[in-house]
């Protein structure tokens, strides 16, 4: 932090901290990944130095190497030059030049660069294998969606009071995600403002993610066990997603609700010790489960 305070520079040794990533470098390279960058995203901005693409990959790197904030980038990537190095930079831009660029992008670089993500993840994901061989042998693959509260500033875009984990009366937006556990990728992911709940978002992202899979037909999505949380439980969107074929895992949206049910039972039996069911991996410890529930309304 001294050298970052009193501007400082430091030595350059000739190693770098993230070896690992500078080893990635010619295999992005290989791959062409950043090139669909700088060809598809165009940016009204004036050039001087840098590419106003490459101020792009900038920022890229700098999450590969731990910045959460635009500034880090001068203490964290800017010195780190055996690292640009190897992705073909002799320097990085100011953390304030980079700034101005994203400033200057618009909703139209949005959806450019969105685009440029999603043809690479077509083209190099490992989900749509895992998914075509589920379908070819009618077995089940399990897809994970959820919505993360992120605090922000009060002046950021969408920044809205909302709901954030043990923290009150702050300004946020909300990133909503859609996983595949089996290999961790993202298949798709939007942000919302700070008030934006998981149940309102949930057919915006179901489509995304059916659009990118290709679950075109319900025969296919017959195949997907959909994995969701309280928030997006309504019965709306359970009959939404039963409509369209998909096997549902969630949790029910009012825990109120949940408990008046179980109150309801008239008789219980004891559960199998394992179910026959491929989402179960480990045995379920023997434990009462209702026979008999409520109607759903």
């Amino acid at each position: 932090m001294a050298n970052r305070r009193t501007g400082k520079k430091r030595k350059q040794t000739g190693q770098t901290p993230h070896a690992s990533l500078a080893g990635f470098a010619p295999l992005i390279e290989s791959k062409e990944i950043f090139n669909k960058i700088h060809q598809q995203v165009e940016i009204g901005q004036k050039q001087l130095i840098y590419r106003l693409t490459d101020k792009l990959i900038f920022v890229v790197l700098g999450l590969l190497v731990g910045c959460e904030h635009i500034d880090e980038i001068n203490h964290k990537l800017r010195p780190d030059k055996v690292l640009l190095s190897a992705f073909g930079y002799s320097s990085c831009a100011n953390q304030s030049v980079i700034q101005d660029t994203l400033d200057s992008c618009t909703q139209e670089n949005v959806v450019e660069l969105k685009g440029v993500l999603r043809s690479l993840y077509i083209e190099h994901n490992q989900s749509q294998t895992l998914v075509t061989e589920a379908i070819e042998q009618s077995s089940t693959i399990i897809i994970d969606m959820d919505l993360t509260g992120r605090p922000v500033s009060p002046k950021a875009q969408g920044a809205k009071k909302g709901y954030f984990s043990k923290k009150r009366g702050i300004y946020g937006r909300q990133l909503a995600r859609v996983l595949v556990p089996d290999t961790q990728e993202i298949i798709a992911e939007e942000l919302y403002p700070g008030n934006r709940l998981s149940c309102q978002v949930f057919g915006e992202m179901l489509t995304e993610m059916e659009q990118v899979l290709s679950l075109s037909t319900k025969d296919k999505r017959q195949q997907v066990c959909l994995r969701l949380d309280g928030g997006f439980g309504t019965d709306k969107n359970i009959n939404h997603a039963l409509w369209k074929g998909y096997q549902l895992l969630a949790k029910m949206f009012s825990g109120n609700r949940a408990r008046v049910l179980a109150k309801s039972v008239e008789q219980w039996v004891d559960m199998a010790e394992k179910p026959d069911n491929s989402l179960y991996e480990n045995p379920i410890p023997k434990r009462k489960v209702a026979s008999t529930l409520s109607s759903w309304s």
